[in-house]
């Protein structure tokens, strides 16, 4: 098992030799083009985060032949950072009219104009996802499971295999949502195209993914922790094929200085003798606050609390979502969250990505297990994100576990954070990294 952490691999370590189709070699000959072709498909704004700095970094050495294939709110995130995309729009082809309908009809239940998204690209994300799960099931099976597990039914086989026809790449590089990612990485398997993924928190299988969702071993696992690097290999990837590079969206933290919340601290009212608990919020309904902030104030009475709610889920008003008095409970939503973690001395949470990130920054952890009532465990559970397994954060079972921690977590932090950072590869680097490892396998092609 993999147990230190490393710089990049070589690329050529343990790996199976790439195969290149004629027709795929043929074509790239006939575009005199010395720079490999990379496709690169990303689901949602977070995963997309994550490909941003990996293709900036490419952009700079001369990459200037990539497919970004950003599906749903993908793309608007990666348009906003000044990188062109394609859609499943531009997979449509004539004759494509029952697959049209398909999408016409479940746009309704689906299509949010807030999130970016035309019409246009919805009906075809909708109408040739749908239209693949009929094409492998049946339309009867296809609505049973489009009905139980809306999009999560997807597995784009079908569309997945036009975008690699279509654009024909020297390598295929996608992040790990169980759609459109999964199915590219298949598909170009399939094809002896090599393939790299790029792991966003732990190599777990979320919950949320059903179980027809098939693994899919990558010729390279680019992953930001020794948590995740053990997971993935008792998921079955060769240790071979592992790569600790880090998370690339998350190499903005290195830039921080480290009196980066100290303004943001004095704005709320904190003196040097005082503590800040962040909780960091994750749904949009109204947690159960009150008890947990009773348990905190009983525990250390100078702290001060805040909250900060995911963008996602700030539909509530303050007063209601509360539920405390505002002097008692401060609400961050509109504080950049860098600088939140950056003046927070400690971090709560359920199992948010923000965790990792405030660990990365140096703060103690601490998760909220079902017993402090904060949410359906139903919805979210610690064990989605079980840093406490691996003693990188600790955990509260109960209200009364919770003041004892927060205790903990502020006359131990450092120690804390230090030990929890000994698992995660730094910020600073992971885009050259992972950027690297595009770079190795392509040539390979």
């Amino acid at each position: 098992m993999i147990s230190a952490l490393r710089g990049p691999w070589n690329a050529s370590d343990g790996l199976p030799p790439a195969t290149t189709s004629s027709e795929r070699l043929a074509a790239r000959e006939a575009s005199m083009s010395s720079v490999p072709r990379a496709l690169f498909v990303t689901y949602g704004g977070g995963h997309a985060k994550m490909l941003i700095p990996v293709i900036r970094d490419l952009q700079r050495r001369g990459w200037d032949d990539l497919v970004v294939l950003g599906a749903t709110t993908a793309g608007p995130e990666l348009r906003a950072a000044g990188i062109a995309t394609v859609g499943y729009r531009d997979l449509v082809r004539p004759g494509d009219d029952d697959a049209l309908r398909y999408g016409v009809e479940l746009l309704a239940g689906s299509h949010d104009p807030r999130t970016g998204i035309s019409k246009e690209e919805s009906t075809a994300y909708l109408g040739l996802s749908f239209e693949d799960l009929v094409d492998r099931l049946g339309e009867s099976e296809a609505r049973d499971r489009y009905a139980r597990y809306g999009r999560h039914a997807f597995l784009q086989l079908g569309p997945m295999r036009r975008a690699i026809e279509l654009w024909r790449p020297d390598v295929v590089v996608a992040t790990t949502s169980p759609k459109s990612e999964r199915a590219a990485l298949r598909v170009a398997q399939e094809m002896g195209i090599p393939t790299v993924r790029i792991e966003d928190v732990l190599g777990l299988h979320p919950r949320i993914h059903p179980a027809f969702v098939p693994d899919v071993i990558a010729d390279v696992v680019c992953v930001g922790s020794r948590i995740a690097a053990t997971n993935v290999v008792a998921a079955g990837v060769p240790e071979s094929h592992v790569r600790l590079t880090g998370n690339p969206s998350f190499d903005r933290l290195a830039a921080l200085a480290p009196s980066a919340g100290v303004a943001l601290r004095r704005r709320i009212g904190l003196d040097d003798e005082g503590s800040l608990v962040l909780f960091t919020a994750e749904e949009d309904e109204a947690p159960a606050l009150r008890d947990l902030v009773a348990a905190i104030e009983a525990a250390v009475p100078r702290a001060r609390i805040a909250v900060r709610r995911h963008p996602n889920f700030r539909h509530a008003e303050p007063d209601v979502y509360l539920g405390v008095p505002k002097a008692r409970v401060t609400l961050l939503d509109e504080e950049p969250l860098d600088v939140v973690l950056s003046a927070a001395d400690v971090v709560l949470s359920v199992s948010s990505t923000t965790a990792i990130e405030a660990i990365l920054r140096g703060r103690p952890l601490i998760q909220l297990g079902p017993g402090t009532g904060i949410y359906d465990t139903a919805l979210l559970s610690v064990d989605d994100l079980p840093l406490y397994r691996h003693g990188a954060a600790l955990l509260a079972t109960d209200t009364d576990s919770l003041g004892h921690a927060v205790k903990r977590a502020l006359t131990d932090g450092p120690a804390l954070a230090a030990r929890a950072r000994e698992l995660f590869v730094p910020p600073g680097d992971s885009a050259r990294r992972v950027a690297d490892e595009i770079v190795a396998i392509a040539r390979q092609a």
